[in-house]
């Protein structure tokens, strides 16, 4: 929630103002030299100070003292900045004000904000020259982005498109095979080859199995530096479970009964983070494409986890031990959903979001990739200079969110112990989403 904006402090250099009454391309950042009655002399570095009233007077939540304070308004002011930056990419030409507030205003997440306050929070990045305001000979305004923010725009842009080459291939081999079984098991290939190019080292891609896991897997991702493969022929292994870091399934076309299959399949394979002696595993599945909308995926990966035991089969698919079920789910260049934990009030209970993006970026695959990164990097990715989610920032707007866990779930379910082991296990599994989630942050395993 915003707040009202603090008044200037004469003298704290470190607290930045904007005027909201000058031509756009006059505006500047100002820091508060005195007060006289009502008003303010506000003063520009090197510039001499001029007397301007409160209500002309907006803080920027760019300037060292907002962040210090954590105002509440960075936040908007960030996702203003992306989104004006999406928009001018987009529209290929500089903008004059009105329009661009205007299209700003359609932004979900910015549209509770109100016409005032976008404005403000846009002249703020006026003022810090990630946008510039120029003035042609009629004396028409218009704005544009600055050449530093034109580089870090294209990041956005090269964030976002992670999975051309996927498509360029996988679209290739689709034009001149029209034999569906070739076809789902050649783009399986690329996926393999995708992450071979652009995964550390230390890690191998292949096809195979796990050992103690019947099940063969479409990729594998273990750490071929600390372990060798008890059996390997080619791309096809069989890994110890240890050396596993991350496992994922394939799909050219998802439906929800392979779907199912997979998160059947994904349940099979034993976790390597049950006694806390290793970090999850990253347990993805990847499609290439789907007629399922993203709702549709949620509910099917919902019902899945919530699903009552079946006795009668002896089939469990409820969450006992955070982290063993679903990572993330792809369909390449058209969705993503990631599961996560949430804090309700005292309990955590596990849940799976949705994210897409707002303008014409396709980031499904950099987000399937950043996760799986995540998963893998010795430094987290949430360390690294170039994070997915960072670079893309109001591109992305979090959709469908559900739980996949019952309200009582897993360490909550406690008729069966005895009140102290009842305790010993929620506190087990409390400090393991804890861990996991420090780890996730930068903290070393």
């Amino acid at each position: 929630m915003l707040t009202k904006s603090p008044t200037p402090t004469p003298g704290q250099f470190a607290e930045l103002w904007v005027r909201t009454d000058v031509p756009w391309d006059e505006l500047t950042q100002l820091h508060c030299v005195g007060r006289i009655g009502e008003n303010y002399k506000m003063q520009a570095f090197g510039g001499e100070s001029v007397e301007v009233s409160i209500k002309h007077l907006f803080r920027n939540p760019f300037s060292v003292a907002a962040l210090t304070e954590r105002d509440p308004q960075a936040q908007a002011a960030y996702l203003v900045r992306d989104a004006a930056q999406s928009i001018l990419r987009a529209r290929k030409a500089p903008t004059e004000p009105a329009d661009l507030l205007a299209a700003i205003q359609k932004h979900p997440y910015l549209a509770k904000l109100g016409l005032n306050k976008i404005e403000s929070l846009l002249r703020t990045t006026v003022a810090v020259g990630s946008i510039e305001a120029k003035r042609d000979k009629k004396g028409t305004i218009r704005l544009e982005s600055s050449k530093n923010n034109q580089i870090r725009e294209r990041m956005r842009v090269f964030a976002g498109s992670f999975g051309d080459e996927l498509t360029a291939l996988s679209a290739r081999v689709a034009s001149i095979i029209n034999h569906a079984p070739s076809v789902g098991t050649y783009r399986e290939v690329l996926l393999q080859e995708l992450l071979r190019n652009h995964l550390p080292t230390r890690y191998h891609v292949s096809t195979g199995f796990i050992v103690g896991c019947n099940r063969q897997l479409d990729v594998i991702i273990y750490d071929q530096q600390d372990f060798a493969p008890v059996f390997r022929q080619g791309d096809m292994v069989v890994v110890p479970l240890e050396a596993v870091r991350a496992v994922i399934e394939v799909k050219t076309t998802l439906t929800k009964n392979n779907l199912l299959e997979a998160l059947e399949l994904l349940d099979d394979v034993p976790d390597t983070h049950m006694n806390a002696s290793a970090p999850p595993m990253f347990k993805g599945v990847f499609a290439f494409q789907s007629n399922l909308t993203e709702k549709k995926m949620s509910d099917v990966v919902g019902s899945y986890y919530n699903a009552p035991h079946d006795l009668e089969n002896m089939k469990f698919t409820q969450i006992i031990v955070p982290f063993s079920h679903l990572t993330s789910l792809c369909v390449h260049e058209s969705a993503y959903l990631q599961t996560l934990y949430r804090s309700e009030g005292d309990k955590i209970r596990p849940a799976i979001i949705s994210i897409r993006s707002l303008t014409d970026l396709k980031p499904q695959t950099s987000l399937f990739w950043a996760q799986l990164l995540g998963y893998l990097s010795r430094v987290p990715v949430e360390q690294n200079s170039f994070n997915v989610e960072n670079v893309l920032g109001a591109d992305l707007h979090l959709g469908v969110e559900s739980w996949i866990a019952p309200e009582v779930w897993g360490p909550y379910v406690s008729e069966y112990l005895d009140e102290d082991e009842a305790e010993s296990q929620l506190k087990t599994v409390q400090d393991l989403v804890k861990r996991v989630r420090n780890w996730q942050a930068g903290e070393p395993w």
